[in-house]
């Protein structure tokens, strides 16, 4: 494999060839920058990233190896999106930009170091302000000069990030003292519960499978994790395993059975919970009562039915429970419409729902996105439990601090494929991020 720095000092000379390979080298994380900066905006997205490298292109000559190239493109990034982004708006006719629009975290540990270099170059040399609206405390920590926290809508308090740190900053966010780190005692996997072999499943978008010849096992006691870059197959994946999609190749057997064509109901009754990831599209009914939603899973059994008749003397009975155990909050109880509850609440009722049902394998996908810190801290505690009641439990998340901190052995994901397995013990953030981008791979032939 050419090193970068040969097809750098190359491009620097004008060769266009090691230059077009650079630039599909970096043309994705490029891409996604001048994404983000530009609010989404695709076209603008697509114009800062040309110009990005067409500076590039101009400046390597000049290019010198005392800075790195990844943050010198980077800022050259930062510049012409927000030069795109003044255009647009001098020709909107409306006044020249003041503030850039920038969504925190990269999505791998490195693209997340570069964007906060992007940020510190934004806020030093273009004389601009950057508001960062984020939950990572880490990244709070970590960017931030002052930082303000809300809660149900008011602001708490603002204080400057060297005078606090993230249990203070925690505290502030739920109104409680929370354990950022999860306690959980040393795995002890058993028999196998999932075993999945060689799954294949088309892509929704284009011609290229989304997943491709995926193999993997998930045992008792463990928490199985798979982590990568959002688009890389993990949906795709749940999907096939749970029935919403239809793979085209390979085998998924749970506890013992063969459900690669059993529908949404046998894999369910077979012994899967789902916690999706979508929670309003898969996860709930947001225009029935949280009783109803509690017992969609369920209401077809001797308990809440007889005759063809909902027993709604059970039903309540069964949502009070759930309710008080889980601690799932809302306005008026059981027959609260969920729509009206806030999102940790509906999350709450979700996991309340599918871990109740005791089924030996539990699939939450990413189980956490979106909430505060204390229900998070909630979430972790569930499914650390879960595991050490002897269930098996597979994890997929985007986040990394989760990933590191819950899992029991770490999957990544990349163009559709396992490319790395990892105990979280002996591995970093970087490492993983590396297998992340698509930069390094395992031979992963066999492993399960």
């Amino acid at each position: 494999m050419i090193e970068e720095k040969d097809l750098i000092r190359r491009a620097g000379q004008g060769d266009s060839d090691a230059f077009r390979q650079l630039v599909e080298t970096y043309q994705a994380p490029v891409y996604r920058l001048a994404l983000r900066m530009c609010g989404g905006d695709a076209a603008l997205a697509e114009d800062a990233a040309q110009e990005a490298f067409l500076a590039a292109w101009r400046g390597l000559p000049r290019f010198r190896g005392d800075s790195r190239f990844s943050t010198w493109l980077y800022r050259l990034t930062t510049n012409a999106a927000i030069d795109c982004l003044r255009r647009e708006k001098r020709h909107r006719g409306t006044d020249d930009l003041d503030g850039v629009d920038l969504p925190d975290g990269g999505d791998t540990p490195q693209e997340t170091a570069e964007l906060f270099r992007v940020i510190r170059h934004i806020i030093e040399e273009k004389n601009m302000t950057v508001i960062l609206i984020t939950h990572r405390l880490p990244e709070v920590m970590r960017v931030s000069d002052r930082v303000g926290v809300m809660r149900k809508g008011r602001l708490i308090g603002v204080e400057n990030t060297c005078d606090v740190d993230e249990k203070k900053l925690a505290s502030m966010m739920v109104g409680r003292p929370v354990q950022l780190v999860v306690d959980k005692t040393p795995a002890k996997p058993g028999e196998p519960v999932l075993e999945v072999e060689n799954l294949t499943v088309p892509s929704q978008l284009h011609k290229n499978d989304a997943v491709k010849n995926v193999s993997l096992t998930a045992r008792r006691g463990e928490i199985v994790c798979i982590a990568g870059i959002d688009g890389n197959g993990q949906s795709e994946f749940v999907y096939a395993l749970t029935g919403l999609e239809k793979a085209t190749g390979g085998k998924i057997t749970l506890c013992g059975k063969d459900i690669t064509h059993a529908s949404i109901r046998q894999r369910s009754l077979t012994g899967m919970s789902h916690i999706p990831e979508d929670r309003h599209k898969h996860g709930l009914v947001l225009d029935y009562t949280l009783e109803q939603n509690l017992v969609l899973q369920r209401y077809f059994e001797p308990q809440f039915q007889h005759g063809g008749f909902i027993r709604f003397d059970e039903v309540r009975k069964y949502a009070d429970k759930l309710i008080e155990e889980y601690d799932i909050r809302s306005g008026q109880g059981p027959v609260t419409v969920v729509r009206s509850m806030s999102g940790g609440n509906q999350q709450k009722a979700i996991v309340a729902r599918e871990i109740d049902r005791e089924m030996p394998l539990i699939v939450a996908v990413q189980p956490t996105r979106g909430l505060d810190v204390g229900a998070i801290e909630y979430i972790h505690r569930q499914l650390v439990h879960e595991r050490d009641e002897g269930k098996a439990v597979l994890l997929v998340s985007l986040e990394l601090d989760e990933v590191m901190n819950l899992s029991d052995r770490i999957l990544v994901m990349y163009e559709g494929e396992i490319v790395g397995e990892f105990d979280p013990k002996k591995v970093s953030v970087e490492e993983l991020g590396l297998y992340m981008a698509g930069a390094k791979r395992q031979d992963t032939e066999g492993k399960k």
